[in-house]
């Protein structure tokens, strides 16, 4: 009860299993008022505190896709790796430019310098936002989720900039597990990726 009066969970009952890894124990990521990162899951049952980040960066937000986490950093750096499961099929979805399973965090170095202020994980991609409103997005494209023409139905493995929100900074990034919805500072919303079920 009182890890519950600490941690504020993210991402949380939207993110279900689907019928391929319905063997597989879901694993919950979150942050303590503190800053600090806690997992737990994958027959687990007590958060354990993540030490992996770089000494003295504290994390001020982390995401959870299907089978990877993602944490912004208070420094707005990104890191990124792979669930505790084996079994994984990487697509990219961690931006480090390979399909290796980094089982602790990672800096996302091809992001080096820019200022990451939000990050969303889909079930097999991430879409990231800076602090001047570019969006960066990496991993599967099966969907369209990457959000480029070139790019539809292949694997981007690492961090690409959409230059459609060049001139339209956004403000905010929401992805589901195969679509991807934003907020723009001028009020206006954007989606794309899978449109099935009116998504």
């Amino acid at each position: 009860r009182e890890m519950e009066e600490k941690v504020t969970l993210l991402n949380g009952p939207n993110k279900r299993p689907r019928s391929s890894t319905m063997n597989e124990t879901p694993i919950a990521v979150v942050t303590s008022r503190t800053s600090e990162v806690y997992v737990w899951g994958g027959g687990k049952s007590t958060p354990q505190k993540l030490d992996a980040i770089k000494s003295g960066c504290s994390a001020r937000q982390v995401c959870a896709g299907n089978t990877h986490f993602a944490v912004v950093t208070v420094e707005k750096e990104l890191y990124t790796w792979v669930n505790m499961q084996g079994g994984t099929k990487l697509h990219g979805q961690l931006g480090h430019g390979d399909r290796a399973s980094y089982r602790q965090p990672k800096h996302v170095e091809k992001l080096q310098g820019k200022a990451i202020r939000q990050v969303s994980c889909g079930d097999d991609f991430t879409v990231c936002i800076t602090d001047e409103g570019q969006v960066y997005a990496f991993g599967s494209d099966y969907y369209g989720c990457i959000g480029i023409d070139k790019a539809y139905g292949s694997e981007v493995l690492e961090p690409l900039q959409l230059d459609f929100f060049l001139t339209n900074p956004v403000e905010q990034v929401s992805c589901g597990d195969n679509h991807v919805a934003v907020l723009t500072r001028n009020r206006e919303v954007y989606t794309w990726g899978c449109g099935e079920y009116g998504r």
